[in-house]
């Protein structure tokens, strides 16, 4: 909490664990000034107690501009100690990544990678072929996978539902007796909901409550 002190008025910090996160609305260069101040206090607070609390090296700056004005905007450059941080496009956080649009795009393709690599375990690694087994093993090993903190992520573009639906759409037309079944009849025969209803659920639920 001592870190707290040394942010501005102008600057938010947010901690959890051993994560922390700065940021600024920019309004003028006086925002980009902010922002570094913080940065040096807390720097040099840590040295001066030989605390090894910041890795320049696992920091980073990513700027959340409209596509308008991403053209006339004036990017800034910020350094802990002598070390420039670097700009990315995108980021990871608390297992959630998106990109300097505050779209969760790259989150999707990362998450759908992993899923269809798991699924494909399961029917290469599980000897039985028995269609309901399979189904629940994909339900406690791949889904978590893809529902992960879908409150945050929520996809909002069909591209994106697509591509998390495909993983159990390619997962289940392999499944023993279902290949020539449309995608929502072996979901009915399997009782399954669709991977979007599914993500869907819990939003609905906190909105209700």
């Amino acid at each position: 909490m001592i870190i707290c002190t040394f942010v501005p008025i102008r600057v938010t910090i947010k901690l959890f664990a051993d994560d922390a996160k700065l940021y600024t609305v920019f309004r003028d260069s006086i925002s980009a000034t902010c922002l570094q101040s913080c940065l040096a206090a807390i720097s040099e607070w840590c040295d001066h107690w030989q605390l090894i609390l910041l890795y320049p090296s696992k920091c980073s700056v990513i700027h959340m501009v409209s596509a308008r004005q991403r053209s006339t905007t004036k990017n800034f450059d910020y350094h802990i100690g002598q070390t420039k941080l670097p700009v990315v496009d995108y980021i990871t956080d608390l297992g959630i990544t998106y990109n300097n649009r505050l779209r969760f795009s790259p989150h999707v393709d990362k998450i759908v990678v992993k899923a269809s690599l798991r699924a494909k375990l399961i029917l290469s690694c599980f000897q039985s072929r028995n269609p309901n087994l399979l189904s629940k093993a994909f339900c406690v090993f791949v889904r978590p996978l893809l529902e992960f903190s879908s409150l945050v992520w929520n996809p909002m573009f069909k591209q994106d539902i697509n591509k998390l639906e495909s993983v159990e759409r390619k997962f289940t037309k392999r499944l023993k007796g279902l290949r020539n079944f449309s995608h929502g009849a072996r979901l009915t025969h399997l009782g399954l909901d669709s991977l979007h209803v599914v993500i869907l659920k819990p939003i609905y639920l906190q909105n209700y409550q």
